[in-house]
């Protein structure tokens, strides 16, 4: 869950609830299925929602949600899917414009998603797995231009696949980062090493409001850790 201005919405598998800031008592606004409110992003047929993210983002005043969809049981290629609403406070006239986008196309399907929001951009990570499999591949990032989903649309997104691949170094479960600075120009992932214990990898993203790109690991070495 995350807190705005005057709620606290939390969102998890099956359940998306707002609450009252002040007294903690659930306010009636939203309360519903996670699988109804994003019905209409869905990838057709025997399908359920997953993994949910929320965030309200105090410099364009709006509430954004990510969240995965499993169709036929995670077995084939999904999508993500992201929620965006049009006021700070949500009230019953409060209208959410719908988006999704697919890390993959064909072979791949993307768990745990991350999100992160700056002010150009939504960073949006997830481990991925082979569909038939349902072994780990890969960690991707999505980097969702801001404009594009606070104006209605079409969502522009640009993809990074391959972050950290099989058992090699980067960033695994890729952390996008939040930045409150309104005159920031450049967004991060970040995430535990996938190849090495005491070390977390950062990657840095450039022009994230236009045409990003990605730089390679920083690595940033911490106190030991282990299984």
């Amino acid at each position: 869950g995350t807190v705005g201005p005057t709620q606290f919405i939390v969102a998890v598998n099956g359940r998306i609830r707002s609450f009252n800031k002040t007294t903690g008592v659930a306010d009636g606004v939203l309360n519903v299925d996670s699988d109804v409110f994003f019905a209409s992003v869905l990838t057709p047929g025997p399908n359920f929602t997953s993994d949910p993210r929320i965030r309200y983002d105090r410099l364009s005043g709006r509430w954004y949600l990510v969240i995965i969809d499993v169709p036929n049981s995670g077995t084939v290629p999904n999508r993500t899917l992201l929620a965006v609403s049009d006021t700070a406070t949500i009230t019953g006239t409060t209208v959410w414009t719908f988006f999704f986008f697919q890390f993959d196309l064909t072979t791949q399907f993307a768990d745990y998603p991350t999100l992160g929001i700056d002010a150009n951009a939504l960073y949006i990570g997830a481990n991925m797995f082979s569909a038939s499999a349902g072994t780990f591949t890969r960690t991707d990032a999505a980097v969702v231009r801001k404009s594009s989903v606070t104006s209605g649309g079409p969502i522009v997104v640009t993809l990074f696949p391959g972050l950290a691949t099989g058992t090699g170094a980067g960033p695994y479960t890729p952390q996008g980062v939040d930045n409150f600075d309104p005159a920031a120009t450049e967004g991060y992932f970040i995430g535990v090493d996938n190849a090495a214990f005491s070390l977390l990898q950062v990657r840095r993203v450039g022009t994230p409001g236009g045409t990003p790109t990605l730089s390679g690991n920083l690595s940033v070495t911490v106190p030991s850790t282990t299984f």
